[in-house]
């Protein structure tokens, strides 16, 4: 079995309708699966919201992590 990743940008029509085909084979077959992937940058940014939010972040940890 092949494992193939594409990186489509879902802002454009094709890149949109590449996705919802996608989860459509998805949906019907066990050998299709999308998985979102957002960028690291964009990923640490909602964690950090997240963790605010819930007040379960650790402010010292994180600005010794960002100081890396």
């Amino acid at each position: 079995m092949a494992t193939v990743n594409i990186i489509v940008n879902d802002d454009t029509k094709i890149g949109a309708s590449l996705l919802e085909i996608a989860r459509n084979l998805a949906r019907q077959y066990k050998s299709v699966k999308v998985h979102e992937v957002v960028d690291e940058d964009e990923w640490l940014a909602n964690e950090m919201m997240d963790s605010r939010k819930s007040g379960t972040g650790d402010k010292k940890k994180l600005l010794e992590f960002l100081k890396e």
